[in-house]
């Protein structure tokens, strides 16, 4: 997928640059807080007979289920080797067109994430991350008529995922990660792949 090998090449050019100026003493420590942004792109996984299996909708033109999305978090490392993670991803709306031949409409959605993570380091720059735990997904509702309409949802979900980090000194690292938060119930699965920037104080 281009967006991914877009945000590897992004990764290793912030990692290669970060080489010309730091020293171990710039290193982060092992334990404390730190606070992030993610920025990339997602999935949704909606279809047009997700709607359709819905009573009063009888016809879609289109759905478009991916768009770019964004991440806030906050963290804890405990170790090097074991952290916890709470965060926030925002998602492009999420837009049906031409249904029942009349209108379109945009479903938002947004998920709150609690995950413990797992640290692998590979020396003083990189380490390798795999995380799981929950996530609260939030639904907006659909209403094109009185007979057509989806009321808004709320749903807990697992999540699990996957990453690089790479230091970059004076507290900061940059990450590449993957993480799919699993489909459950009439809740369809979403795939979000990033670049984040993290800062540990």
């Amino acid at each position: 997928m281009l967006i991914s090998r877009k945000l590897w090449v992004g990764l290793v050019g912030l990692c290669a640059s970060s080489l010309s100026y730091a020293y171990p003493g710039n290193f982060s420590p092992d334990t404390n807080f730190y606070v992030g942004v993610q920025g990339g792109y997602a999935n949704a996984h909606y279809t047009k007979s997700w709607l359709l299996k819905k009573s009063g909708f009888n016809s879609v033109g289109s759905v478009k289920n991916k768009g770019v999305a964004g991440r806030a978090l906050l963290g804890y490392d405990f170790t090097k080797y074991v952290g916890a993670e709470a965060g926030y991803l925002w998602l492009s709306p999420i837009k049906f067109k031409n249904i029942n031949g009349t209108t379109d409409k945009n479903m938002q959605q947004r998920i709150v994430d609690v995950v413990g993570k797992l640290s692998l380091p590979l020396g003083d720059w990189f380490s390798l991350y795999g995380d799981a735990g929950a996530g609260y997904v939030m639904r907006t509702h659909i209403n094109v008529s009185s007979t057509a309409k989806y009321d808004p949802e709320h749903r807990y979900v697992p999540v699990a995922g996957a990453g690089v980090a790479c230091w970059l000194g004076y507290g900061f690292n940059t990450t590449l990660s993957v993480n799919h938060y699993f489909a459950t119930g009439n809740f369809k699965a979403t795939d979000f792949a990033a670049l984040g920037l993290n800062y540990k104080f």
